[in-house]
């Protein structure tokens, strides 16, 4: 299973209607697929994360490593990530190369599951065969002055759409708003599916305080970013002063991080994403981590099929795990890409294909109008 050849992918999308977070205005999408050829015709796919406009950063650090992984063994999928992540530490750590190593052992287990004719979820060792999903809705309008009506259209989108649960936007104003959006989506979610609020490291103490009596008066199950990633005694503080449960942080990305978040007990459910944490090694082996110290896992999820598959499937060989974030906003990447329809959750809920390696084949085809080359 010697590699040949790394090609990559890259696509970009304008959007008619910019959406928010606390932090960023986003005014368009991208997507970096990489499809890796080795030996005897077996081809694997993967996703790099490329968020914030970095899609040229990521190709052109793919390309690089891409030329270095050339005739290594590719059925040692996680000597290839060690390796990687050895050789680039003088220049990588996070960001932009994990990102890349991360689609390029996203694309080696799907190749090896092909290979052994079974689902990764399978080769992982499955605690699972399917797994509940949540939307991500609420963004902020490109017009801040219809916020609260985007947020009200949002979650009846999702609702209408069998949503178990949803996690809307906060921390872009001010904590009166903040407690007002929590009502307004309790109000609409009802009493019988799941609230989560996200923050995007926005939030400073004192506005948390305020904050966290909204969240337990409307049954929030967790606070997600709430702060800056910051020591680790700053992030005990918050989590000691906070009532409701705090996940994150999906800005951490290295093994080491997540361990010591999980063992420091700073948060209570943790969010690495296979396609920016190292891939499914780095995340399976978080996952060891949650398991031991009865941490629930659940992927941050914000992109492509390639992505939500791969993470789905990490989802099922998580002891812990059993959720997954789905993007709600406008993105071809995410279901046009795959036309089968089978990663479509079915009343909140997708059952993981039986079918060898990862399950997508994605139709990049299909996006010829979307693709920078």
């Amino acid at each position: 299973m010697r590699i040949e050849k790394l090609r990559t992918y890259r696509f970009q999308m304008d959007l008619d209607e910019p959406i928010a977070d606390a932090r960023n205005t986003i005014r368009r999408r991208g997507c970096v697929l990489v499809r890796l050829e080795l030996e005897g015709g077996l081809v694997g796919w993967g996703e790099a994360a490329a968020f914030a406009g970095c899609e040229e950063l990521v190709v052109a650090t793919l390309r690089f490593l891409g030329e270095k992984i050339e005739g290594w063994d590719g059925s040692e999928v996680a000597s290839v990530h060690d390796r990687l992540m050895h050789e680039t530490q003088h220049f990588g750590r996070r960001g932009v190369v994990v990102s890349a190593i991360s689609a390029i052992d996203c694309a080696l287990w799907d190749a090896l599951g092909k290979a052994a004719g079974l689902p990764v979820y399978k080769l992982l060792g499955a605690c699972r065969s399917a797994i509940r999903t949540y939307w991500n809705a609420g963004y902020y309008p490109g017009d801040d002055a219809h916020a609260r009506a985007a947020l009200r259209a949002s979650i009846e989108r999702v609702v209408e759409r069998g949503a178990l649960g949803a996690k809307i936007k906060i921390g872009r104003f001010d904590a009166k708003d903040d407690a007002e959006r929590i009502r307004i989506a309790r109000e609409l979610l009802g009493a019988e599916r799941d609230l989560m609020v996200d923050a995007n490291a926005c939030l400073h103490r004192r506005a948390l305080h305020t904050l966290d009596r909204a969240c337990l008066a409307h049954d929030v199950r967790w606070i997600e970013e709430p702060v800056p990633l910051a020591r680790l005694a700053t992030l005990r503080e918050v989590r000691e002063r906070t009532t409701t449960p705090i996940a994150g942080y999906e800005l951490e990305m290295t093994l080491p991080g997540y361990a010591e978040l999980i063992e420091e007990r700073v948060v209570d459910v943790v969010q690495p994403d296979t396609i920016w944490s190292g891939g499914i090694t780095t995340c399976m082996r978080v996952a060891a981590v949650a398991a031991a110290h009865a941490t629930e896992l659940v992927p941050h999820n914000f992109a492509s099929v390639v992505a939500l598959a791969s993470n789905a499937h990490l989802v099922a060989a998580t002891p812990t795990g059993g959720w997954l974030e789905l993007d709600s906003n406008d993105n071809p990447f995410l279901w046009d890409l795959d036309p089968t329809g089978r990663w479509v959750p079915d009343q909140g809920r997708i059952d993981l294909p039986d079918l060898p390696g990862l399950g997508v084949e994605p139709d990049v085809a299909r996006l010829a109008g979307y693709e920078v080359r």
